[in-house]
């Protein structure tokens, strides 16, 4: 079972996550009562097997099963493909599905409707306890799994989840729904997205990020977790991290492969202040889909003090949510950091990117190198192909001061700068 750790705080957990262009249902609804959350100071790594009691309820007087006992094996063999697909094989869910089973209570116990307002407080741990009270009477026993799921028909559309232990109350049979669930039992908050600057003024996006099971995505099965979620569980290491102190052209392979390969780098990560790096990724099968409207890399923070546990993803271009396109120019001037992804794959299996750190005059070919300098005054232009090897390519000056220099020749270098 997983260990609790920290701090005692209050997590608002839904998911409603369909397939295709859905935004989670938040409703006017279930006021949480006692649904107290523990969670991790951070997700130890969720490696090998992991297995899951998936425990479907009724009650004395609501007899309707929520799910049938072989919808619920289809539902769990989609989760465990889902988690053996994107952990890279090193990840796997092993359910067991219990018989129908009654809870002790009538339904109208543990959900309670206040006739003045139409909220709904429900005794959410009463139901986690009588459940596990049922499934030893019938046999199963919940402390030899790593994972219970309670399944049952409830006046509520969200599913809730525990942050970093066991315990999920299921209202929805969807597998998307199931697995972003799971990912709270992980140790995994929600994946939003950070509306605003990148410094400070904006707010959080609850899940905001089309791009990860723990947020909203379009498509599910294609978006499983992002990179910082990836290091968070063990399933990328620190080898398979590129961590950019200096100025260079970096490859950075896309991470929703089947596999990881020794001595690729799969996530950039520059820092941007005492709280918080970014994570450059690369994805391959979204930029394949219709969803991805601009080819490119996704910009991210990791947990900081405003994304309410979770991570954020960032709109560093012109198209809101999607990627930074090839080409494009990011930059924090507060971090001093410029991030240009530079060409792709024909598969969009990798990209080169430029971190570039520091305010110099540079450019990229092709484009235009201009500059405001002292008149009449000779500057050496220099070229590069990685931003850490420099030549001079050309010399320079103007009357005024002002230089305006086409860089249109195909045999020069990518990156030019001003001596």
């Amino acid at each position: 079972m997983f260990s609790l750790i920290g701090c005692l705080k209050v997590i608002f957990c839904l998911a409603l996550v369909t397939r295709a262009f859905a935004m989670p249902e938040c409703g006017v609804c279930a006021n949480p009562g006692s649904m107290m959350r523990a969670a991790s100071s951070s997700p130890a790594p969720v490696l090998g097997e992991k297995k899951i009691l998936y425990i479907r309820v009724n009650f004395p007087d609501d007899a309707s099963e929520p799910i049938t006992s072989a919808a619920a094996q289809s539902l769990m063999q989609q989760v465990d493909a889902f988690y053996r697909t994107h952990s890279y094989g090193q990840c796997w869910m092993e359910s067991t599905v219990t018989s129908l089973l009654q809870l002790p209570s009538p339904k109208s116990a543990y959900f309670i409707t206040n006739s003045a307002t139409g909220r709904i407080d429900w005794h959410s741990y009463q139901i986690l306890a009588d459940a596990r009270t049922v499934s030893r009477a019938a046999g199963y026993d919940p402390s030899q799994y790593d994972v219970e799921m309670i399944r049952l028909n409830g006046p509520l559309v969200q599913s809730w989840g525990n942050i970093g232990f066991s315990g999920a109350w299921m209202f929805s049979s969807h597998p998307a729904t199931t697995v972003h669930e799971i990912g709270h039992n992980l140790g995994l908050y929600h994946g939003n997205a950070w509306n605003g600057d990148l410094n400070g003024a904006g707010e959080n996006s609850e899940y905001g990020d089309r791009f990860d099971t723990m947020g909203n995505p379009y498509y599910y099965d294609l978006a499983g977790f992002n990179s910082v979620h990836k290091e968070l569980l063990g399933w990328i290491g620190l080898a398979q991290e590129g961590r950019v102190t200096s100025s260079g052209v970096y490859r950075l392979y896309a991470h929703d492969t089947n596999q990881l390969t020794a001595g690729r780098t799969y996530a950039l990560r520059i820092r941007k202040d005492n709280e918080k790096d970014y994570w450059i990724e690369k994805r391959q099968s979204f930029d394949l889909s219709e969803d991805m409207e601009l080819s490119g890399v996704l910009v991210y923070w990791d947990e900081w003090s405003r994304s309410n546990g979770g991570t954020h993803l960032l709109d560093p271009s012109v198209a809101p949510g999607f990627a930074l396109p090839m080409g494009a120019s990011f930059a924090d001037t507060a971090a001093n950091v410029r991030v240009i992804p530079l060409r792709q794959a024909a598969d969009r299996s990798y990209a080169d990117v430029a971190v570039i750190f520091g305010s110099s005059a540079l450019t990229m070919f092709p484009g235009m190198l201009h500059f405001s300098g002292v008149p009449d005054t000779t500057y050496a232009i220099e070229s590069s192909t990685d931003l850490q090897h420099w030549s001079e390519w050309q010399q320079v000056s103007s009357a005024t001061g002002d230089i305006l220099l086409p860089i249109d020749n195909a045999s020069t270098a990518s990156f030019f700068r001003v001596r």
